[in-house]
């Protein structure tokens, strides 16, 4: 919202703020921590901002440090269509489903 007031990066429509501001819009001036800033892991890879010491990660992006591509971002097409899993861009699918996204599969029974 309001392009986080030129404080902050806009992550999945939520303001993450830069360090010493808060709030939705990050216009609200916050007190200094006691101690040093938590920091969080690999900075969120690039993929993230860092919100008290958690990572919130951009779309696509997953895991504790952002550095987990998702399926799409891998290649895997409508993600393998729930039918199996993503290795290296490539739907292998489970027993009895086909095709680049796994969606061809057993016809009806008894056919």
């Amino acid at each position: 919202p309001n392009d986080c007031s030129g404080r902050g990066a806009c992550v999945n429509g939520t303001c993450a703020c830069d360090a010493g501001w808060m709030g939705i819009s990050c216009t609200s001036r916050q007190e200094p921590a006691q101690g040093p800033a938590p920091l969080c892991a690999n900075n969120c890879s690039q993929h993230g901002a860092c919100r008290n010491a958690t990572c919130v990660c951009e779309a696509g992006w997953g895991g504790a440090d952002c550095g987990d591509p998702g399926e799409e971002r891998l290649g895997c097409a409508l993600g393998c269509s729930g039918h199996g899993s993503c290795a290296a861009g490539v739907c292998l699918c489970d027993a009895g489903w086909f095709g680049d996204a796994c969606a061809v599969g057993p016809g009806p029974a008894g056919g």
